[in-house]
């Protein structure tokens, strides 16, 4: 079964993640706390999810963390967004975020995206929206990769 590793501070967003997640049928574990996502051991995960609206996160500290991830074997970083706007989504993916998604997530748009992820097949490029019929719209997007 595929491992995330999710840093989410508020309870309610922690909850649906968790729901969603387990739905689409992966494992979850939460940080938190920043410090408690910078104690684990990422590379024991498919992929990490982080708020970067956390109000415990500053963006100097994101970039430093994105940093020393990118300089050893670090699963894919996908940024959590409340707006996505372009300026927005630019400023995280050039940061070294592998994607992003845009709240409110649904779970079947969220276990597409996971399955991407974890299978490294293309995602969408910024822009593409996906729809899910039975929850609510998200949108989702990793540059693509080079063959």
């Amino acid at each position: 079964m595929p491992r995330t590793l999710v840093f989410e501070d508020d309870p309610i967003n922690s909850k649906m993640m968790s729901t969603f997640l387990h739905q689409a049928g992966y494992a979850v574990d939460f940080a938190l706390k920043f410090d408690e996502l910078v104690a684990m051991h990422t590379d024991n995960y498919d992929f990490v999810m982080i708020d970067v609206h956390s109000p415990a996160l500053d963006i100097y500290t994101l970039r430093d963390f994105v940093a020393r991830s990118k300089s050893y074997r670090c699963p894919p970083l996908i940024a959590i967004l409340n707006s996505g706007t372009d300026k927005e989504i630019k400023e995280y993916l050039n940061m070294g975020m592998d994607g992003y998604i845009v709240r409110p997530v649904g779970v079947n748009s969220l276990r597409e995206l996971v399955e991407r992820i974890t299978t490294g097949h293309t995602i969408p490029t910024p822009g593409h929206h996906l729809i899910d019929l039975d929850t609510t719209p998200m949108e989702l997007n990793m540059p693509a990769k080079n063959p």
